[in-house]
């Protein structure tokens, strides 16, 4: 039977899943897997996948193994099982983060980062071998850092200015490059837009990818519509409804450690002003903020700039899809007790991470059910995960007005 007219004009649709780079992946993976065994499908709706750091190696991950599904028809595995090897995969990266004395002595030479990376490579060479980003059939955005440049840069494999050079290791490579901790990243080739400049991780310019996915994704569809952003004056915002992501990642930092690190910068405050007798403190406009202030007098500023830029990401995404369109599931986790408990053992972590998984999905599915219960006129569906894929990733969201 011929297409009707109505199909053909059928709009086509861009569900994203991006993940934030850092160790949440340990606790969202888990939960992506109780969603997929709730609403068979799921992960199939998914059309492009976005990260960096270990976002990005998840993402590739996911792109991958559903492109060998594809590929296999019927002998494939299913959806349910590629996130659970997705979630044996994060979990094999993990454990290569235990501190052994090597690395203490690496890091204290001031010369060399704290890893080799040498593990990390090993599994993902394992994991992809040579395969390309342009032989995945699902869309990826892997963000990075370009030091030469000083700019954010992504790898991905769709037009305008598909990536047809960089292979799925390399790219892994390039966003989880992040200085002190893993050595930097060159591709030791001078093809391609990037060509040898050094890349590092893609935290640097942003810890969440949901804005780069989604200025990517508007792009491709107006190249798709035969569009150039740079040449035409036409706004790519009309393709925003055609849209929607689902962003993972982890409620910065708990309470507890605030109060505790606002007890430390205060008490170093005031140490610093004793050695100022007689100086009162200028108003901070005016004064003179050192490399000593920054590391005494705020002690978490690192964790700070690489947190608010993806608070900032996720309310411009917000703001620009609204909440049909865009969701954001960021459940308890600190990311720096996370990486102290790596110093002693990653298997703890790991099973503290899948307690913690356990008990959010149980906290989402319980909210779930009371919604349901609640007549169709006072549900607010956006405002909880399972209900928001239910309603708006499983089914199209309601037309913008």
């Amino acid at each position: 039977m011929p297409e009707s007219k109505k199909d053909k004009q059928q709009p086509e649709r861009m569900r994203i899943l991006a993940f934030d780079g850092g160790p949440s992946s340990l606790i969202t993976l888990r939960v992506l897997r109780e969603i997929e065994v709730m609403f068979p499908g799921f992960l199939e709706r998914t059309r492009m996948f976005s990260g960096t750091s270990l976002g990005a190696f998840v993402s590739l991950y996911l792109a991958h193994a559903l492109t060998l599904k594809q590929r296999k028809g019927d002998t494939s595995p299913s959806s349910v099982q590629i996130i659970d090897d997705c979630i044996e995969f994060n979990d094999r990266i993990t454990r290569q983060f235990k501190v052994r004395p090597i690395n203490v002595l690496r890091v204290a030479s001031g010369l060399l980062p704290l890893y080799d990376g040498e593990g990390i490579r090993s599994i993902l060479e394992e994991t992809f071998g040579e395969a390309k980003l342009c032989e995945l059939d699902r869309m990826v955005v892997i963000e990075a850092f370009d030091s030469t440049v000083w700019r954010k840069t992504t790898y991905h494999q769709f037009p305008p200015e598909a990536d047809v050079l960089t292979t799925i290791v390399d790219a892994a490579l390039a966003s989880s490059a992040f200085p002190v901790l893993m050595p930097l990243y060159r591709s030791g080739t001078n093809l391609g837009e990037r060509g040898n400049n050094l890349m590092m991780d893609g935290a640097l310019s942003n810890n969440s990818t949901a804005m780069t996915a989604l200025s990517d994704a508007l792009l491709y569809f107006a190249y798709q519509d035969g569009h150039d952003a740079m040449e035409d004056t036409q706004s790519e915002a009309r393709y925003l409804p055609r849209v929607s992501i689902l962003s993972l990642g982890c409620t910065p930092q708990s309470a507890k450690w605030f109060e505790k690190w606002s007890e430390i910068s205060a008490s170093l405050s005031m140490f610093l002003d004793s050695l100022l007798l007689g100086h009162p403190r200028r108003p901070m406009l005016k004064q003179s903020y050192g490399w000593l202030w920054l590391l005494l007098h705020n002690v978490r500023a690192a964790m700070a700039f690489v947190e608010g830029g993806a608070q900032s990401d996720v309310r411009y995404a917000t703001e620009l899809l609204g909440p049909f369109r865009f969701f954001r599931f960021r459940p308890d986790l600190n990311a720096l007790d996370v990486m102290l408990s790596l110093v002693g053992n990653p298997d703890t972590v790991i099973r503290q991470s899948a307690e913690t998984a356990r008990l959010t999905w149980g906290q989402e599915f319980e909210a779930y059910e009371l919604l349901q219960k609640q007549p169709p006129s006072l549900r607010k569906p956006w405002h909880h995960l399972l209900s928001w894929v239910e309603e708006y990733w499983m089914n199209a969201p309601p037309p913008t007005e």
